[in-house]
């Protein structure tokens, strides 16, 4: 497991709680691919679980947000809060994380919060068209290409907002094609075999 969060006080009064990305360990790299067949991986429980204690914790209301794998945990927990929590929660702000599986989509509680979700990806993103995102997202301008783009600091910014394109690059869409072609072509049983197998090896 790899799993970092912080809770900051905002000026308004509101609380953001933060989930950071995938880091450079290969625990982390081989969580985030185990996403692809697991309902349920270590970060995400332990994600829902940070976000009931911030929530029970502190009153008001809450952002949750976060940038790669913490965009896909910040959505995981969102949707795994009591009802009465996700009623405070005004947003949650996805920025390039992975997606689920097909199942989430039939979540009740992710039915509950999908309203509040707002999703950024590069024009050239290879992480946020990963497995399912059915939340409507925003496409950002960059200065990158390929995994360059993913760096949040390559998004472009005009004022306070970033600037938004109209669709992916053409290798986005040609690779988010590929990508989603492989994971409906091995049953989750297969993808983890195949998974365990490659990190077993770098390990």
């Amino acid at each position: 497991e790899q799993f970092c969060a912080m809770t900051l006080e905002l000026p308004d009064g509101t609380h953001y709680v933060a989930f950071r990305g995938t880091d450079d360990t290969i625990a982390a790299w081989r969580e985030d691919f185990n996403m692809s067949y697991s309902d349920a991986v270590p970060a995400q429980r332990d994600a829902a679980d940070y976000l009931c204690r911030a929530m029970e914790r502190f009153g008001g209301k809450f952002r949750v947000g976060g940038h790669s794998k913490g965009g896909n945990l910040s959505v995981f927990a969102a949707m795994k809060a009591p009802e009465q929590f996700q009623e405070r929660i005004l947003n949650v702000y996805n920025f390039d994380g992975p997606g689920f599986r097909e199942s989430v989509k039939n979540d009740p509680g992710y039915m509950r919060i999908r309203g509040k979700i707002r999703m950024f990806v590069p024009q050239h993103s290879l992480v946020g068209v990963l497995l399912v995102n059915d939340s409507p997202y925003e496409i950002i301008e960059t200065n990158e290409t390929g995994m360059a783009a993913h760096n949040a600091y390559t998004w472009q910014v005009l004022g306070p907002r970033f600037v938004r394109c109209d669709k992916f690059s053409l290798r986005t869409r040609v690779y988010r094609d590929a990508m989603r072609a492989w994971a409906d072509s091995l049953e989750p049983e297969e993808r983890q075999k195949l998974i365990n197998a490659v990190f077993d090896a770098l390990e």
